[in-house]
Order: structure tokens, then sequence, then C-alpha cells
């Protein structure tokens, strides 16, 4: 049986698309300039309750506030302008707080959207990410 480049990335790609992610860590959210922000923290296991989630509201940009979380986890955020993406600060119990810069994804002029996600193999995966983020992750330093 001879193997092709094509059929081996057929195979590679099939393997991939049928492995699910057991963990996930994930900053989402929806912002009106004037009105209000609301974010989402998953952080745990894919279909676990979000461990941070509500909304806060704003006068004009540059606007900051805090978000509603379980026990000892904190999210804390600042939007400087409609151009800009949100910075969020999200502490853990196990983990310092560590300040992601969360991109802009969508507007429609009005209502602006943001986020990111990062999907694991298992769940310990995504603690550890939570404690040691990606070098890729924007930092922010007062």
């Amino acid at each position: 049986m001879q193997f092709t480049a094509s059929t081996l990335l057929l195979a590679g790609a099939t393997f991939l698309s049928t492995a699910s992610a057991a963990g996930v860590f994930a900053i989402n959210g929806t912002a009106q300039p004037g009105s209000h922000v609301t974010l989402t923290v998953l952080n745990g296991n894919v279909g676990d309750n979000p461990t941070c989630n509500g909304t806060a509201a704003i006068g004009d940009l540059p606007a900051s506030g805090n978000i509603t979380c379980n026990a000892l986890y904190a999210l804390s955020f600042i939007w400087d302008t409609q151009n800009d993406g949100i910075s969020a600060t999200y502490s853990t119990p196990s983990a310092a707080p560590f300040t992601y810069s969360v991109p802009p994804t969508s507007n429609d002029g009005t209502t602006y959207v943001f986020g990111f996600e990062d999907d694991f193999a298992d769940a310990e995966a995504s603690k550890q990410f939570t404690a040691n983020p990606p070098k890729s992750a924007v930092e922010f330093r007062a």
C-alpha cells in the first residue's frame, strides 16, 4: 500500500477532528460604551459553569470595573477606547493575578464583542495554563 502526503494529511486531520477538548480557558464578552461591559470566564472542564460571569455598568471611556466571580476568583477590567481590546485581570485561588489582552472580534457600531478561547486535551492542562499563562498572552503592568 502506498501513502501519499495528502493521504497522511487527511488521516491526521481526521484524528485531530475526532479528538475533543476536556479543558477550556476563555474570556469572552460584549460592551456598549456609556452603558455596560459583560464578561465571562470559562476555566476548567468543558461544560463547567463559568468561574466569572457578570455585567458592570460603565460611563464614558476609558472605563473600568469588576465582574462577579465564584468565591476566591476575581476579574476586573479596563476598556480604554472603542478600537482597543479589554484588559482583563483574572486571579484564581492557586495563581497570582494575570492581565490578559482580550481582543476585539467584531462590532456593529453599538455593541462591541471581545474574546479568546484555548482548549486543552485535559482539565489539568487548563489549570496549568492559568497558573503559567502562555508567552503569547499580553501582560499589562502599571
